[in-house]
This record gives C-alpha cells, structure tokens and sequence, in this order.
C-alpha cells in the first residue's frame, strides 16, 4: 500500500442504525484492505473475503447481519467521493 495517496474521507457511521453496536473508525478502513487483499492474494471472490474478514479479522467479530450491512454500504469509494463535497453551506443555515 506504499505510495497510495491517502484521500480524505468522511468519517463512518459510529453505530448500527439498526441494533447501536459500537462501530470502530478503523475498523471500517482495516475491512476494506483486507477485502482487497485477501481476494487478491488468495483469488476469493469479494463476498467470501467479505465474509472472512467480519468474522474475525477485525477489532471484534460482526455477527449481527444489520452490523455486517454497515461494512459492505459503507464502501470507501463512496465515502472518498462524497469527501468531495462541501456541505457548510447547506449545514450553516440549519438552527438549532
């Protein structure tokens, strides 16, 4: 992973939406690499690196198929394309 810029992204959900399990920040970057380089290195699909990785190579198993949900929509493409906006303006006029 040397020589890979690192992107700015928006942080990921801290919860479950669905049961509020703790979610660790840098849990959810780990499972991406880890994806990655399991289905690279040891030519699995996706779905069964996927697998792999929420059952155990993470800071604590994910169980729960609503916490295993927040891993696979959390995509980090998505995240590093939506860092590319600037939402301010549409958060400054909101009063509380």
């Amino acid at each position: 992973m040397e020589n890979q810029k690192i992107i700015a992204t928006i942080p990921p959900p801290p919860l479950c939406f669905s049961c509020g399990n703790n979610l660790p920040e840098a849990d959810f970057d780990l499972y991406h690499e880890l994806v990655s380089e399991l289905s690279k290195k040891k030519k699995l699909s996706e779905d069964a690196a996927s697998k792999i990785v929420l059952d155990g190579r993470l800071s604590k198993p994910y169980i729960r198929p609503c916490c295993r949900t927040m891993f696979v929509g959390d995509a980090i493409e998505y995240r590093r394309a939506q860092a590319l906006y600037d939402f301010s303006d549409i958060n400054e006029q909101v009063k509380w």
